[in-house]
Protein backbone atom coordinates (compact mmCIF):
# COMPACT_ATOMS: atom_id res chain seq x y z
CA UNK A 1 0.00 0.00 0.00
CA UNK A 2 2.79 2.40 0.88
CA UNK A 3 4.53 1.48 -2.36
CA UNK A 4 1.47 2.30 -4.50
CA UNK A 5 1.03 5.61 -2.69
CA UNK A 6 4.69 6.59 -3.21
CA UNK A 7 4.57 5.63 -6.91
CA UNK A 8 1.47 7.79 -7.45
CA UNK A 9 3.05 10.76 -5.66
CA UNK A 10 6.35 10.36 -7.54
CA UNK A 11 4.52 10.42 -10.85
CA UNK A 12 2.71 13.56 -9.80
CA UNK A 13 5.97 15.22 -8.71
CA UNK A 14 8.03 14.16 -11.75
CA UNK A 15 7.45 17.36 -13.83
CA UNK A 16 8.36 19.57 -10.87
CA UNK A 17 11.53 17.61 -10.11
CA UNK A 18 12.57 17.67 -13.74
CA UNK A 19 11.99 21.42 -14.02
CA UNK A 20 13.84 22.26 -10.83
CA UNK A 21 16.80 20.02 -11.73
CA UNK A 22 16.95 21.54 -15.20
CA UNK A 23 17.01 25.06 -13.75
CA UNK A 24 19.74 24.14 -11.29
CA UNK A 25 21.87 22.64 -14.08
CA UNK A 26 21.26 25.67 -16.26
CA UNK A 27 22.44 28.12 -13.61
CA UNK A 28 25.40 26.01 -12.50
CA UNK A 29 26.63 25.45 -16.06
CA UNK A 30 26.14 29.14 -16.88
CA UNK A 31 28.64 30.11 -14.19
CA UNK A 32 31.23 27.68 -15.50
CA UNK A 33 31.35 25.76 -12.24
CA UNK A 34 30.38 22.51 -13.96
CA UNK A 35 31.25 22.19 -17.63
CA UNK A 36 28.38 20.14 -19.01
CA UNK A 37 29.62 20.08 -22.58
CA UNK A 38 33.35 19.43 -22.58
CA UNK A 39 33.53 17.90 -26.06
CA UNK A 40 34.71 21.04 -27.91
CA UNK A 41 37.49 21.51 -25.38
CA UNK A 42 38.53 17.88 -25.62
CA UNK A 43 38.56 17.94 -29.42
CA UNK A 44 40.28 21.31 -29.74
CA UNK A 45 43.67 19.67 -30.35
CA UNK A 46 42.24 17.71 -33.27
CA UNK A 47 41.51 20.95 -35.14
CA UNK A 48 45.26 21.27 -35.64
CA UNK A 49 45.32 18.32 -38.05
CA UNK A 50 48.17 19.06 -40.48
CA UNK A 51 46.38 17.09 -43.22
CA UNK A 52 42.98 18.76 -42.92
CA UNK A 53 42.84 19.99 -46.55
CA UNK A 54 44.52 16.96 -48.09
CA UNK A 55 42.97 14.38 -50.37
CA UNK A 56 43.63 10.67 -49.95
CA UNK A 57 44.23 8.09 -52.62
CA UNK A 58 46.24 5.21 -53.95
CA UNK A 59 49.14 5.55 -56.35
CA UNK A 60 48.17 3.97 -59.68
CA UNK A 61 51.17 5.16 -61.71
CA UNK A 62 54.20 7.45 -61.84
CA UNK A 63 55.14 9.24 -65.05
CA UNK A 64 58.08 11.67 -65.17
CA UNK A 65 57.10 14.79 -63.22
CA UNK A 66 53.59 13.57 -62.57
CA UNK A 67 51.78 10.93 -60.61
CA UNK A 68 48.54 9.05 -61.06
CA UNK A 69 46.40 8.77 -57.96
CA UNK A 70 43.18 6.79 -58.25
CA UNK A 71 43.68 6.79 -62.06
CA UNK A 72 43.78 10.61 -62.23
CA UNK A 73 46.98 12.29 -63.44
CA UNK A 74 48.38 15.13 -61.31
CA UNK A 75 51.48 17.15 -62.16
CA UNK A 76 53.92 17.59 -59.28
CA UNK A 77 55.56 20.97 -58.69
CA UNK A 78 59.36 20.90 -58.75
CA UNK A 79 59.34 22.50 -55.28
CA UNK A 80 56.82 19.99 -53.91
CA UNK A 81 57.50 18.48 -50.51
CA UNK A 82 57.33 14.68 -50.42
CA UNK A 83 57.49 13.01 -47.01
CA UNK A 84 55.98 10.17 -45.04
CA UNK A 85 53.52 10.86 -42.21
CA UNK A 86 56.47 11.12 -39.80
CA UNK A 87 57.98 14.01 -41.84
CA UNK A 88 60.85 11.85 -43.15
CA UNK A 89 61.84 12.87 -46.69
CA UNK A 90 60.74 10.52 -49.47
CA UNK A 91 61.84 10.57 -53.10
CA UNK A 92 59.34 10.24 -55.94
CA UNK A 93 61.41 7.23 -57.03
CA UNK A 94 60.60 5.54 -53.71
CA UNK A 95 56.86 5.53 -54.47
CA UNK A 96 55.28 2.54 -56.15
CA UNK A 97 51.84 1.48 -57.30
CA UNK A 98 49.37 0.57 -54.60
CA UNK A 99 50.79 2.82 -51.90
CA UNK A 100 48.40 5.09 -50.05
CA UNK A 101 49.14 8.81 -50.14
CA UNK A 102 47.73 12.10 -48.96
CA UNK A 103 48.18 15.05 -51.29
CA UNK A 104 47.49 18.76 -51.41
CA UNK A 105 46.74 20.62 -54.63
CA UNK A 106 47.56 24.24 -55.40
CA UNK A 107 45.13 26.56 -57.17
CA UNK A 108 46.08 25.13 -60.57
CA UNK A 109 45.51 21.50 -59.58
CA UNK A 110 49.20 20.61 -59.14
CA UNK A 111 50.53 18.66 -56.19
CA UNK A 112 52.54 20.88 -53.87
CA UNK A 113 52.65 18.48 -50.90
CA UNK A 114 52.61 14.68 -50.99
CA UNK A 115 52.62 12.42 -47.94
CA UNK A 116 53.30 8.70 -48.22
CA UNK A 117 51.17 6.92 -45.62
CA UNK A 118 53.26 4.13 -44.15
CA UNK A 119 51.11 1.53 -42.34
CA UNK A 120 52.01 1.25 -38.67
Amino acid sequence: MLYAWSQKNMQALRPYVFTSCSLILFFVSGTGAVPLVAVPHALAHEDKNPYANFKAGEVTGIQGAGIQINNTHYPILSAATITDQYENPVSLKDLSQGERVLFHLDQKGRIDRLVLWVPS
